[in-house]
């Protein structure tokens, strides 16, 4: 197994299971779950105590079920992420800018799952694994230079910005990362900047050009543009399109299409 995924999240997180083994996790984990991505209680208002005792309370007995080898949980951010998912040998922890080891993930159904959530994902992508018990690492990859930036988006199929590895020979003396493993990313990444891409869609034609609501996340905007009008075209209000950004000007990000998604 070496695969290239790209993974979508709003929840903050990815989760790493084995989902035939879903039952032993209890009815309470997804509501668990839902709690401990959303580490600053951004997206639960109106919470009737302090969230950081909510989050406690909701994070110990996911850790002991973690630490059992039951599921892995990586806190992201949220935004776009290319992830690279192996079980071989490529020698990762050497070219990578960073390295933490999660835990232990036991595989007892030859099935993994990488999921934006548990038990409902919206977003969610299964391998074939023959069954046994893993190391799971994370390893943060460089992104060159040249390769071409797109706002709230991570890597790219060809260099992914992570990868999970699954070792089945366990690293000597090495500590697993404190629970949950929250993976830092650059705080400019969701902001515009010329010459990058960005998600867009069309807010309303104004006759010369359509006004752009340009995406930092599925849920936030970064922004809005001006994208002309060209004939042949045809977009409408509500569609959704890749632009390349140019420059700014009067409060407004000039664009030009990329692609429509």
């Amino acid at each position: 197994m070496d695969d290239v995924i790209e993974f979508d999240t709003s929840t903050g997180g990815l989760v790493v299971l084995d989902p035939d083994m879903f039952d032993l996790l209890g009815w309470e984990f997804g509501s668990r779950l839902g709690i401990v991505m959303d580490p600053e209680g951004d997206h639960h208002e109106g919470a009737h105590e302090p969230w950081p005792q909510q989050w406690i309370r909701a994070a110990e007995p996911l850790q002991e079920l973690q630490e059992q080898g039951q599921f892995q949980l990586i806190l992201t951010g949220e935004g776009v992420f290319h992830v690279r998912i192996t079980d071989e040998k490529h020698q990762l922890r050497s070219k990578a800018e960073a390295s933490w080891l999660c835990g232990t993930l036991r595989v007892e159904h030859d099935r993994l799952v990488v999921a934006e959530t548990w038990p409902d994902p919206e977003e969610s992508h299964e391998f074939a694994v023959s069954r046994g018990e893993f190391q799971v690492w994370l390893h943060r990859m460089p992104i060159p230079p040249d390769v071409t930036r797109t706002v709230g988006v991570f890597g790219t199929s060809d260099h992914p910005f992570v990868a999970i590895e699954l070792a089945r020979e366990p690293v000597p003396g090495v500590t697993p990362t404190t629970f949950p493993i929250r993976l830092h990313v650059p705080e400019d990444a969701v902001e515009p900047h010329a010459g990058w891409l960005c998600r867009a869609t069309v807010k309303r034609n104004e006759g010369d050009f359509f006004l752009m609501d340009l995406h930092r996340t599925r849920r936030e905007l970064s922004g809005q543009g001006r994208l002309p009008v060209r004939p042949g075209e045809g977009l409408r209000t509500g569609d959704q399109v890749l632009v390349r950004i140019a420059n700014r000007a009067q409060g407004f990000w000039n664009l030009e299409l990329d692609r429509r998604l």
